[in-house]
Parts: structure tokens; C-alpha cells; sequence
């Protein structure tokens, strides 16, 4: 979660804090029976309402969508608890899946190779015959 963000990038990390926690805000306050405007007045991040932030469903600093449309679908307080786990999920998951497959399969066929070398040693090492044993 968190704490592995905050191993790669404690900025990030910090400010994914401080989203969570106004998340956390305007969730009770949602079930409280406010209404989604006047959750999306209270809950400000400084001073400034969440929506003035200008962030969509994309990982930060980045073009890629943390959801199907998420270039297009703007961060808002009464979705910053589906927000900030889907950056956290990208950016430790879905964002270096290919890389972690490539390696995975480089990793298969280097250690396939190794393995059909071994045995071809194995089945073609010259083998005592009989007779040299017994003498």
C-alpha cells in the first residue's frame, strides 16, 4: 500500500496520505446525509476543493488511465476513495506488469536452457562401462 509507494516515491506518498484521509472525510460525511455538494464545499485540500485540483483517473505525472475513461473522469471529493487506491494499484501493479512478465519469461527460457544443458551433459557423459568397474 502506502508504505510501498513511499519506497519509491515519498512525495507521492505523502500526498496520496492526505487524499485518503479527505476521502475518508467525505465518505462519512456521505453517510451522514450530507449531500454531494456540499461534501464537495467541505472537503478541501488547503483551501481548495478538490474538483480546482484538475485531476482525472490517470496515474500522476503520467497518460496512463487508472480505469476504462479515466483521462475523462474527473477526481472529485465523493471519489477520492476509488481514486487513490487505483493509483496505488497502478503504480505498484498494473504499471510494471509487463515489465515483471518480460523478466518472468526471460527468467523461464534462461532457466529452460540451463536445465535441457544439464541434461544433455547428463545423458551424454561417457558412462563406466562393466568391465572397468570390476577390475
Amino acid at each position: 500500500g502506502l508504505r510501498d509507494v513511499a519506497e519509491l516515491d515519498p512525495s507521492l506518498a505523502r500526498a496520496l496520505s492526505r487524499l485518503l484521509t479527505l476521502a475518508d472525510r467525505a465518505q462519512a460525511l456521505l453517510a451522514s446525509g450530507v449531500t454531494a455538494q456540499k461534501v464537495e464545499a467541505a472537503v478541501t485540500l488547503d483551501g481548495v476543493s478538490i474538483c480546482e485540483l484538475c485531476l482525472d483517473f490517470t496515474l500522476p505525472g503520467e497518460a496512463v488511465p487508472l480505469c476504462e475513461g479515466g483521462g475523462e473522469k474527473a477526481v472529485t471529493a465523493c471519489n477520492l476513495h476509488e481514486y487513490v487506491p487505483l493509483v496505488i494499484r497502478t503504480l505498484l501493479v498494473t504499471a510494471v506488469e509487463a515489465q515483471l512478465n518480460a523478466f518472468r519469461q526471460g527468467f523461464e527460457e534462461v532457466t529452460l536452457i540451463s536445465v535441457l544443458a544439464l541434461k544433455l551433459r547428463s545423458n551424454t557423459s561417457p558412462r563406466p562401462s562393466p568391465k572397468a568397474t570390476l577390475t
